[in-house]
């Protein structure tokens, strides 16, 4: 009787812990709502502060995955950079899927100026870009400290930046002080 208990007891534990595990996995993602309607995903881990390149202005690099079609089990994950000052976004990447997770179709575009659209009321990208924003006004503090953290790595200079410390540089050599 008392093996019976310790066995009973040992499941238990497992299936608590799995359960957690499970729980853990599906907490990567928050829910993107509409009146009540879950319309996509935001991927929290991913979900990150970058500098534009031209404006220095500090934009929201996020992976937004949709929910799967009902009839087909297609989704879609996209890559999108926000600018929550201009309220634009720009598509970076999107990757079509079918229900066995087989790429249907992706694009891919390179980060470029002119491929920043004003975000349109009441549409899908809207409800991203509301959503996203509303995270990052939560998570600021820690999103701004994992900016930094990469800024001082080096690893996200970029070349508009070593350009203009190029220039001091050689305006330094010059300079009479």
């Amino acid at each position: 009787m008392f093996v019976r208990f310790r066995i009973i007891a040992i499941v238990f534990i497992l299936l608590i812990l799995a359960s957690s595990i499970t729980f853990a996995q599906e907490s990567r993602f928050e829910d993107i709502t509409f009146q009540g309607k879950i319309l996509a995903k935001l991927d929290t881990e991913s979900i990150k502060y970058e500098n534009d390149t031209y404006t220095k202005e500090l934009l929201i690099n996020v992976w937004i995955k949709t929910i799967p079609d009902q009839t087909t089990g297609e989704y879609t994950l996209c890559n999108y950079l926000f600018n929550p000052k201009k309220r634009q976004a720009m598509l970076l990447s999107q990757f079509s899927y079918d229900e066995d997770s087989n790429i249907i179709s992706q694009t891919v575009n390179k980060y470029n100026y002119a491929l920043w659209t004003p975000i349109v009321p009441e549409t899908l990208t809207d409800q991203w870009y509301m959503e996203t924003v509303k995270y990052t006004i939560k998570h600021h503090k820690d999103l701004i400290k994992q900016y930094k953290n990469r800024k001082s790595d080096n690893s996200e200079n970029s070349i508009y930046d070593k350009f203009n410390s190029w220039l001091n540089d050689v305006g330094n050599m010059f300079s009479i002080n």
